[in-house]
Parts: C-alpha cells; structure tokens; sequence
C-alpha cells in the first residue's frame, strides 16, 4: 500500500523538489549504512517480538512509500528495516528484499503507465537489469559464505559513489 501511494505522491509532484527530496534521502541512506556494522553482519536472524516488530511494520509502510515513490535505492531502506530493525540477517534480507520489490514493482508501473510517466526505453533497460542483478545477487548470496559482508562493502562503495555524482562533490577533488 505505501508503494502505490508513493507512485501517485511522485506523479504530483514538482521536479525541482523531487531532486531536492532524492539528494536528500541519499544523504540519509550513507548514514543508515554507516549504523552499527556489527548489525549489518550477523548471519542469524533474531526474530523481532512486540513493539520492535509494529515499528519495523510501520517502516516497511514507509519504505514502501519510497519505492512507490523514486525506487533508486529502495533495497538500501529495505535492509536497514529488516536488518537493523525486524533484526534478519543480511542473507535472509537480501532474499526477502528480492521478493518485496517483486510483489510492489507491478502495480507502481501500472500507476506510472496510467499518468503516462514511461519512457519505454528506459523502463525496459532497467527491467532487464534489475532481473539480471536479482539473480547474480541470489546465486552469490546461496554460494558464498562471507557474502553478507561483500554485501555490507558493496552497500557502502555504491552509495558513496552515488552521493558523490548527484552532489557532483567530485568537482572539490579534482
């Protein structure tokens, strides 16, 4: 429900503030990585109980509003809420996110193909690589028993990349 009312929030919305709210959020996404490391690494879930586990409901509400909402960096929201909150470990994360982001993407393309929002090419192009990631992803986290931590490395190298290209904080270096 929080992804297809993410989709319509995004399809109202001025572009100006949506760059404003996606930098944003990328910001907020590198520090989310940045929490308790430990957390990120254990290899057995912790099945969160009572309270914990309505927050992490709540949340998941939320992310789902992301990824209705712009869906760049969605599984970053989606394992910080299982892992660090719902307390899965990354493996079991990772394949959940997988199958979250499966269920969701239908009807939030149907809200974009609605108000006319595709570009064809692109949405293909994407379609076919976010497939093709999905499964690499699921056949490294079955065969290699350190992939939550290659997982956690990869986490933190992509998104301080993509901090540093949107802000194009590049520019200070060089």
């Amino acid at each position: 429900m929080g992804a297809l009312l993410g989709a319509w929030i995004v399809t109202q919305i001025d572009p100006n503030l949506l760059k404003d709210i996606i930098g944003a959020l990328l910001v907020v996404m590198l520090g989310i990585i940045f929490i308790k490391p430990s957390r990120w690494l254990r290899e057995a879930s912790e099945p969160a109980t009572g309270r914990r586990l309505y927050i992490g409901y709540g949340l998941m509400f939320l992310v789902g509003m992301y990824g209705g909402f712009i869906q760049g960096g969605v599984g970053i929201f989606l394992l910080a809420t299982m892992v660090l909150v719902l307390r899965y470990s990354m493996r079991q994360a990772n394949v959940l996110k997988l199958w979250v982001v499966l269920i969701y993407a239908i009807p939030v393309a149907c809200i974009f193909i609605w108000q006319g929002q595709v570009d064809w090419f692109w949405a293909i192009f994407t379609s076919v690589g976010q497939s093709v990631g999905a499964y690499i992803g699921a056949v490294f986290l079955t065969r290699f028993k350190s992939a939550s931590l290659w997982t956690y490395r990869l986490l933190l190298v992509v998104l301080l990349g993509t901090v540093i290209q949107f802000y194009e904080l590049w520019r200070f270096v060089l």
